[in-house]
């Protein structure tokens, strides 16, 4: 039987263990990231379906009669960023102020500086008509005259362009800064 000696090469040794020390930071660094993204995208999910469901929650379109008796009446449609869409038999007198605060009010991100309003043309041409942009703001704040109402028309309000918000952008430059930092650190390791 011969003798084995096992070598206690110390520099073979301390390459094993920078190995394993190595694989463990990686391994860390990856995990770490991989519970970041994670949670991003959960915030990200939730919020998201949040607001879906608020949205549907609160878009009811319906029929919406807002006459006294014997009155003359009109029908106009009333579509976008309200709490109540869609059809309104209304006062030949009403005004824009008024069927919007018959159908709940502006919402949140209702565009009040460019409402769309769809007007037919002429009672020869049903299918023609024309579109007059109306400033609710500048009619709300004084500055301009209420807007009256015809019959037919088809009133639009516009929802405000959707802007990233600090913390959305936060969280995207944290999430590239960790990915950047865990890549320096992966390159230096296998560096060396």
């Amino acid at each position: 039987m011969a003798n084995t000696i096992i070598s206690r090469n110390t520099s073979a040794r301390a390459k094993h263990n920078w190995i394993n020390g190595t694989d463990m930071k990686i391994v860390f660094s990856l995990f770490f990231v991989s519970v970041v993204s994670a949670t991003v995208y959960a915030q990200v999910s939730t919020q998201t379906e949040l607001s879906t469901n608020k949205q549907t929650e609160l878009a009811r379109p319906g029929y919406f009669f807002y006459a006294k008796p014997f009155e003359v009446t009109m029908t106009v449609n009333l579509w976008g960023e309200v709490p109540q869409q869609g059809v309104y038999v209304i006062s030949t007198s009403t005004d824009i102020i008024q069927l919007l605060s018959y159908a709940g009010g502006p919402r949140d991100k209702s565009n009040l500086e460019d409402v769309l309003v769809y007007r037919a043309a002429g009672k020869k041409d049903v299918k023609g008509r024309t579109l007059k942009k109306i400033n609710v703001r500048d009619i709300l704040e004084g500055k301009s005259e209420p807007f009256q109402l015809a019959p037919g028309d088809m009133i639009v309000v516009k929802r405000i362009p959707e802007t990233a918000s600090l913390m959305e952008v936060l969280t995207v430059v944290n999430t590239s800064a960790t990915l950047v930092v865990l890549g320096i650190t992966i390159y230096n390791f296998v560096k060396k």
